[in-house]
């Protein structure tokens, strides 16, 4: 379902993950069958070899020889790869390590290549909660990055990468190099507006939104870039609307927390409720449910209040005198 409904919209408002289950998603029972058949060994072999894997201080083929790259082993790496990413969305990590350590081996400076395994790596990484593991998972990245500086939409996607990882300083870099490679990349403005928004510098997410506006493909792209400019423009000019627009977040921050808080009441009804119950004593289980039933009933008009507050000010909106 997903991939039907990925494949119809265009892949810039597509993030790294959504674009990950278009290209490879597939059937756990098929992809596993394929590892079969590529002879990648299961789970219970790869784990004694973990260690041994992460031993490798720079780069995974760096003890064994690289031959010449032929029409056949790139295509072969190509197949690895693809199925590397498959085990990687199926949850077998392990086994997909195994896999991009095959397909480096055939095609050790493919710049696709080592930004998949890079993302398979950190992924493996928060599984395991393994720091060794996310460390070498960066400095794939910057192998990925340095392998290819002429390809926009690698260097795009890896700066989002950066993003999403938390690396704003590299990420903005990044965002940069694609925008210098190809000046209409719209994944690239779109992110360098996103990391001036979290750094507070609004001049220079209406600059990058105008600029995404002007190359949006589809109209809907077109009119949300639009929409984006005119509300922080208006941020920008007019600090009683902005004022409005803090307070309204505050608002909704303090709403969460007393949701947060209701559910907590909530379930410190239900074991007087079941006390109660237990020993047959009414009052006590009609005092937890009172308590249950009010914390509920509040929880319920946060909520209500929560989708009121959660539409900005329109930013054409005055105060009546």
């Amino acid at each position: 379902m997903a991939q039907a409904i990925f494949s119809s919209l265009p892949k810039n408002i597509l993030d790294n993950h959504s674009l990950e289950i278009l290209d490879y998603s597939a059937a756990p029972n098929k992809t596993l069958l394929k590892a079969d058949l590529a002879q990648i060994p299961p789970v219970e072999i790869l784990e004694k070899s973990l260690d041994e894997f992460l031993s490798l201080k720079k780069h995974p083929r760096q003890k064994h020889e690289v031959k010449l790259t032929g029409a056949a082993e790139k295509n072969e790496a190509e197949d690895l790869r693809r199925l590397a990413n498959e085990l990687r969305l199926s949850g077998y990590f392990l086994q997909s390590l195994e896999a991009f350590r095959r397909a480096l081996l055939l095609t050790p400076k493919n710049a696709r290549l080592l930004y998949d395994f890079a993302r398979c790596l950190h992924s493996s990484a928060d599984f395991r909660q393994n720091r060794k593991l996310a460390r070498k998972a960066f400095a794939v990245l910057r192998l990925a990055e340095k392998g290819e500086r002429n390809d926009d939409e690698i260097l795009a996607r890896l700066g989002e990468t950066y993003f999403e990882y938390g690396d704003w300083r590299r990420a903005e870099a990044i965002f940069h190099k694609s925008i210098e490679t190809a000046s209409d990349n719209f994944r690239a403005l779109r992110g360098l507006a996103e990391i001036a928004l979290r750094r507070g510098k609004i001049a220079h997410v209406i600059h990058h939104f105008s600029n995404a506006h002007r190359i949006a493909e589809t109209p809907a792209l077109k009119r949300w870039t639009k929409n984006e400019g005119i509300y922080f423009a208006k941020l920008n000019a007019d600090e009683e609307y902005m004022d409005l627009e803090i307070n309204r977040v505050k608002m909704l921050d303090g709403l969460e927390q007393v949701q947060r808080t209701c559910l907590t009441i909530i379930f410190c009804g239900c074991p007087l409720i079941i006390f109660g119950v237990a020993v047959e004593d009414n009052l006590i289980a009609n005092i937890g449910w009172a308590i249950s039933l009010i914390a509920l009933f509040i929880w319920i008009l946060m909520i209500v209040a929560r989708h009121l507050l959660a539409a900005r000010m329109p930013p054409d909106f005055e105060d009546e005198d």
